[in-house]
């Protein structure tokens, strides 16, 4: 059985959505690939979806609900993540957060400071419709999790 807060699940959607977004932007299945970059001799970022030949980078996040004030830290920090990791490169990068809930979305563009920012900062939220069966799969893994917060 899998502990309560194992997030397998949510790995799982990670991917089914980083596969959508690809369809999305029209580049080949497989183009985004998780991707380490190093801040200095000592500090890196690992970016969800990264892609040179594209100059794409993206931050997943699969949740679907409610956002308590610890998911919203989480998106606020892959902003300042791919923002930083661009400015580091020196390059322009096509920035994505790529996301499957409704929630999400409205946060990310709506009227907050964070908003502005995936504004101000040029990203992209793109919302990927997940099945019915994986929307239910990531339920469930957040039930369980809930359920384990609460031990």
């Amino acid at each position: 059985m899998a502990h309560l807060s194992d997030s397998k699940e949510q790995r799982i959607a990670e991917k089914l959505i980083l596969e959508g977004l690809e369809a999305y932007i029209g580049i080949p299945s497989g183009a985004l690939k998780t991707k380490k970059i190093k801040l200095d001799n000592v500090v890196s970022v690992e970016i969800d979806g990264y892609s040179d030949e594209y100059k794409i980078m993206v931050e997943v996040f699969a949740r679907i609900g409610k956002l308590a004030p610890a998911h919203q830290e989480k998106l606020a920090n892959d902003i300042l993540k791919l923002n930083l990791a661009e400015n580091i490169l020196k390059i322009p990068y096509k920035k994505y957060l790529a996301i499957c809930g409704e929630d999400a979305e409205r946060y990310l563009t709506g009227s907050s400071w964070k908003a502005f920012a995936v504004k101000y900062y040029d990203f992209e939220v793109v919302r990927i419709d997940l099945s019915e069966e994986n929307r239910e799969m990531i339920l469930n893994a957040q039930r369980r999790q809930k359920e384990g917060m609460k031990l």
